[in-house]
């Protein structure tokens, strides 16, 4: 388990209908990596946004199959950035389940870091999102001459990411507050007011493309069921989710 969080009653029942069906409201992108095979990762919200899977291989999921990557071949699913997904700059809500094999820095989702990072720093859980790129405005804001233009959402050490088992991340971000979710539990928030910088860079899955195209932050192991919405889920939305399909992942 995660060190920190409690996760009883976590497999105890199924959502309720209303907020079921509330979860799928707002979904603009969804990838299951059921494929088993080829190069091409299906976007199964039935939106379009479908990814190209480079370097990468298939494994066993929390539910079917999932992305499986070994942090060193420069392995990465990749989606275009299409408008629906650059609409969520004032409110979006990330999920992935993930299974890390070695403990370091990973980008589960990112996309013109660090205009948006979700993931993972050594073994704490980590969202990243910034208003405007270059050093100066990030220095300005550091030196409290400019308005907020980055936000780091870490969970504190108390809540400690173990390896070798499946671990549920969530980011949810609302024009003003920006939250971090593992395992259906809130682990960091922090004020947020700025719009997320997108560029027409892609939105990437299990590492992310530096400013030179190369792959960083490449995960060891597994992730499954990427979710992209263009509203801030709730947390009792987060929790039914996580609570739902968390008894698939007993035994993996």
């Amino acid at each position: 388990m995660i060190k920190g969080l409690s996760l009883a009653g976590a497999f105890l029942a199924a959502v309720p209908m209303s907020i079921a069906a509330e979860a799928v409201d707002g979904l603009i992108g969804q990838w299951a990596f059921d494929e088993q095979h080829g190069e091409h990762a299906a976007d199964t919200s039935g939106n379009g946004h479908d990814g190209s899977l480079i370097n990468g291989a298939w494994g066993q999921g929390v539910e079917g199959g999932a992305l499986l990557l070994d942090g060193g071949n420069d392995g990465i699913v990749t989606i275009s950035m299409a408008d629906q997904i650059k609409e969520t700059r004032r409110s979006i809500t990330l999920m992935a389940w993930t299974y890390r094999t070695d403990e370091h820095n990973v980008a589960v989702v990112a996309s013109s870091y660090p205009m948006l990072f979700l993931g993972f720093h050594g073994p704490q859980f980590k969202l990243e999102l910034t208003e405007r790129p270059g050093l100066l405005a990030r220095v300005a804001q550091k030196l409290g001459l400019a308005d907020e233009v980055e936000v780091e959402c870490y969970a504190d050490m108390a809540y400690v990411a173990e390896l070798n088992r499946w671990i549920h991340l969530a980011a949810t971000y609302d024009g003003e507050m920006a939250r971090l979710y593992a395992d259906g539990q809130e682990v960091c928030a922090l004020p947020f007011s700025g719009i997320i910088s997108f560029s027409d860079r892609p939105l990437t899955i299990g590492g992310y493309l530096d400013k030179n195209g190369s792959i960083v932050d490449e995960i060891t192991g597994r992730i499954d069921d990427v979710r992209l919405y263009n509203r801030p889920l709730s947390a009792d939305e987060v929790r039914a989710y996580f609570e739902d399909t968390g008894a698939l992942r007993m035994g993996q």
